[in-house]
């Protein structure tokens, strides 16, 4: 283990030294004087601390020590934090220096950690939380020293101290210690912001209680609980501090028992058991929030807009970016599943397929850099997730299933029977599980078009001599290859304006998109220009959107013979874009046909998911009122 201690004031750093000591004994030894004339104040090094240098800048003694940590095996790989910072974890220890050693290697462009290991850096912080208990009025190095017999003093003390604040903190308390303990904490816990500063310490003080007797445990933690439960985020502070304190007691003896002997009112805040809460999507279409918890671990499922704006939905959205999560899985990239991603991804690990990704990244212009993509199963805390690619009219939506303590949920996203995608295989692949969290947009069940029936549909309109103009989703991909396929079946090519045309060429491969598909040409490049469209002698199929309407007008008042064909959810034909767009056909007398299949499930598909699954209970979510 390396110690080490500075002297500094006012920013400034005048002296900084360390020693490796195994047993004992200084293995090797590092000191180093500043140049900043103030040596007559300073110090000499800790005996046997060898050859010091003296005289150098403040930047060569922070190049310098780090060089020296690196000698001992005390740095470790540099690491990346959310939102792109990187930092280096150093395994070192020191008596209330390090927040300022911290700063000095900051000065000079070093972000510094301290590794997790029992001290976490600074032996201050570690007896104030771990050895409260004492019967000492100060925590001041020569106060521990002298209640715990040490005479050495430097980095040889630092060293002494460090193995008895650990023999401390594994020892047992006594009845006496643990009454100064519960008393302590009922009258801390009437302050303010308690809970927040001093999880830490209040982690340890009830692993103590916990080790100790667990009647007295729990006559404390109700009593805690019940003074700050109403505190902001109190619910995430509590789930700090209970998977401290079940970690610390998984060390010693009863760690089986923690989970079972939690009050009520706490196991709902660190559940024993894998649960689910339904923050936001039950009786609605859209707008899904769910919270996956186990014990310590919390997942957000979903951080998407409404499809349409409610008091209580932005109120939840509000709450859910003061709350704190392990992680936020989305499951696709539509806007009531995914809009809100580049605000969770500063703060908490977020998830989403890898296409999905790259579709985000072309239609809204942000990187999401901090995303991290879908390959295969991986764990949250405890709880294990698996992803399994489903058929939507999302190209890359996923179910997810969850696991842990022998628990097992199974959350749908959107997700249909009757695209492109095998159903088949991915039911063989699904295990059964305890709770499913399934959509029922379709709420009337009635059985669906497949994509290929609607096909077939397309190509029958595309087989006479009018334009076809089709509205439908821009990353609507399965339908945008339907709408393909009857072009090629029907020799017509498909135009597609410049947004359309990127989002294509994002995906590729087999997707159809004006980089290797000949019969696919973009509105305004050479070509295709609306004087090129207006003397074309063969008609043509065109996706358009309801922004289009000039676009529109110039083309139907220089071309009579068209259609439109609406290919959407019916709930946008409610909305005043839209009304106004499809006038544009209407003033003119242009034929108006639906043809659809919604992206969602059907009932004969939820019915085959649920006798998969066989779930004991069954959340609908995405869909009206049951």
């Amino acid at each position: 283990m390396v110690f080490f201690d500075l002297e500094s004031a006012d920013g400034v750093l005048y002296k900084l030294e360390a020693a490796k000591i195994e047993g004992g004994r200084i293995k090797r030894s590092f000191c180093v004087f500043t140049d900043c004339g103030t040596s007559g104040r300073v110090r000499e090094p800790a005996e046997g601390c060898g050859q010091k240098m003296g005289g150098v800048s403040e930047g060569e003694a922070a190049a310098q020590f780090l060089e020296f940590l690196r000698e001992c095996g005390a740095v470790g790989q540099q690491q990346t934090a959310p939102g792109g910072i990187k930092y280096l974890p150093i395994d070192c220890a020191g008596f209330g220096v390090c927040r300022e050693l911290q700063k000095v290697l900051f000065r000079y462009g070093v972000r510094v950690t301290f590794s997790q290991n029992a001290f976490r850096g600074d032996l201050y912080i570690y007896a104030k939380t771990y050895c409260s208990h004492l019967p000492i009025k100060s925590f001041r190095f020569a106060a521990l020293c002298k209640h715990f017999g040490i005479n050495s003093t430097g980095l040889q003390g630092i060293c002494l101290l460090a193995e008895a604040l650990q023999g401390e903190r594994d020892r047992k308390p006594d009845a006496e210690q643990c009454k100064i303990l519960q008393k302590k904490l009922l009258i801390e816990a009437e302050k303010t912001n308690f809970l927040p500063k001093m999880t830490d310490r209040v982690s340890a003080d009830l692993a103590r209680l916990f080790l100790f007797d667990v009647g007295i445990f729990c006559d404390t933690i109700i009593g805690l609980y019940e003074n700050t439960k109403r505190g902001n985020n109190a619910a995430d502070d509590w789930r700090r501090v209970l998977s401290g304190v079940e970690r610390q007691v998984m060390e010693g003896e009863g760690g089986s028992l923690f989970a079972k002997s939690l009050p009520e009112s706490l196991q709902r805040v660190y559940p024993p058991v894998l649960t689910c809460r339904i923050l936001d999507g039950e009786g609605r279409v859209g707008a899904n929030l769910i919270e996956i918890a186990y014990k310590g671990n919390k997942i957000l499922l979903e951080c998407g807009t409404e499809l349409e704006t409610t008091e209580y939905g932005e109120r939840v959205r509000k709450r859910i970016f003061q709350n704190r999560y392990d992680a936020c899985l989305v499951t696709h990239y539509h806007a009531d599943h995914a809009a809100l991603l580049d605000r969770m991804q500063a703060k908490t690990a977020a998830y989403i397929g890898p296409i999905a990704k790259k579709i985000l990244q072309a239609t809204t212009g942000k990187l999401y850099k901090n995303v991290r993509e879908y390959s295969g199963k991986f764990f949250v805390g405890e709880i294990c997730v698996t992803p399994f690619l489903c058929d939507h009219s999302d190209l890359d939506s996923y179910m997810l299933l969850f696991e842990a303590g022998g628990k097992r949920i199974l959350y749908t996203g959107d997700f249909r029977a009757h695209g492109r995608k095998s159903f088949e295989k991915l039911l063989f692949s699904l295990p059964e599980v305890d709770i499913l969290i399934c959509e029922h947009t379709n709420a009337d069940g009635k059985k669906q078009w497949s994509e290929k029936t609607l096909e077939e549909k397309f190509a029958e309109n595309m087989e006479g001599e009018q334009d076809v103009y089709v509205l439908t989703s821009a990353t609507n991909l399965d339908r945008i290859v339907t709408v393909y396929k009857a072009c090629l079946r029907t020799r017509r090519i498909m135009i597609v304006d410049r947004t359309q045309a990127k989002i294509l060429d994002t995906v590729g491969g087999s997707i159809p998109h004006p980089r290797s598909h000949h019969n696919i040409k973009v509105l305004g490049e050479k070509g295709c220009t609306f004087a090129d469209l207006a003397l074309m002698q063969t008609p043509y199929t065109m996706l358009v959107r309801s922004s289009m309407g000039k676009e529109m007008e110039f083309l139907l008042e220089t071309r009579k013979e068209a259609q439109c064909i609406y290919s959407m959810w019916k709930g946008y034909l409610e909305k005043a874009d839209m009304k106004k767009f499809m006038e544009i056909f209407q003033k003119r007398n242009v034929q108006i046909k639906v043809l659809h299949t919604s992206g969602h499930a059907d009932g004969m598909a939820i019915r085959k998911l649920r006798d998969r699954t066989k779930p004991k209970k069954t959340r609908y979510v995405h869909g009206e009122k049951r």
